[in-house]
């Protein structure tokens, strides 16, 4: 192709574009196209803005397949989380929305020249106001002498609090089946029972609290449920732990003796 035939394409390519660009400024900037799907809601809300607009003075309908832009609103952070790191000890949030949270939390337990105990347990906890409902589910593994017994069960607790200082707990937990070997009496005390109760939570201060009410525990020698006090003070280091001197159950199990 000759010199000549290029510029004269190029001059053709060039004047095209010239009068597509004059034609894209003739169309009104306020016109909007409708999609055959385009939600009712949004028709009638634009039709009710061009009745009383005077910038809006037509609805082009030129095109079969014109882009509507649906309305929209400023992006805001989710409230449901990913799993994240934390620097409480051997416990994890799997996953925390508003209110509520589905948790991980695995210790170990060793007692010198006597066993070992491994737990693991995940559970889901939600608040609705002054109430918060918790389940899980927990595994425990112990190890001593000549023996290892794994233990899975069942626990949930509900909880509401009547004033900054004064709540109520009603508790729970069942675990499946009894030992299949004899304990001996040493370990025993350390075996998970299944046992329910509630008690009633009271904060005398910041620090110091006392837990006072009643639970049942499922006895391993009998198979049998008893019912035995809870009157419990403690000391509170902080919100996660806090130490506490069962009395009512000492000395129900002295007297009993």
């Amino acid at each position: 192709m000759s010199n000549s035939g290029i510029t004269r394409l190029l001059t053709a390519l060039f004047t095209v574009m010239l009068l597509l660009m004059a034609y894209a400024q003739t169309e009104s900037k306020d016109s909007v196209y409708y999609r055959e799907s385009t939600p009712d809601s949004v028709r009638s809300e634009v039709s009710a803005y061009a009745e009383h607009s005077t910038d809006l003075k037509h609805l082009s309908l030129f095109y079969p397949e014109p882009v509507l832009f649906p309305p929209h609103r400023p992006a805001s952070i989710s409230d449901l989380n990913l799993p994240h790191l934390r620097f409480i000890p051997n416990e994890a949030n799997l996953l925390k929305w508003t209110d509520g949270e589905i948790s991980a939390i695995g210790y170990m337990r060793v007692y010198p020249g006597l066993m070992q105990i491994d737990s693991g347990t995940v559970g889901i906890c939600q608040s609705f106001g002054n109430l918060t409902l918790s389940a899980g589910a927990e595994a425990n593994k112990y190890g001593f002498f000549n023996g290892l017994i794994t233990k899975y069960g069942l626990t949930g607790n509900v909880a509401y609090r009547f004033s900054p200082r004064l709540s109520f707990t009603a508790f729970g937990t069942y675990y499946f089946g009894n030992p299949r070997m004899f304990l001996p009496p040493s370990i025993a005390g350390y075996y998970g029972r299944t046992s329910f109760g509630g008690y009633l939570d009271y904060q005398i201060n910041d620090y110091w609290g006392v837990e006072a009410g009643a639970r049942t525990v499922r006895q391993l020698d009998t198979n049998r449920f008893e019912s035995e006090p809870i009157v419990t003070p403690y000391y509170k280091i902080n919100k996660k732990v806090k130490i506490e001197l069962p009395i009512a159950e000492i000395l129900y199990h002295i007297l009993k003796k």
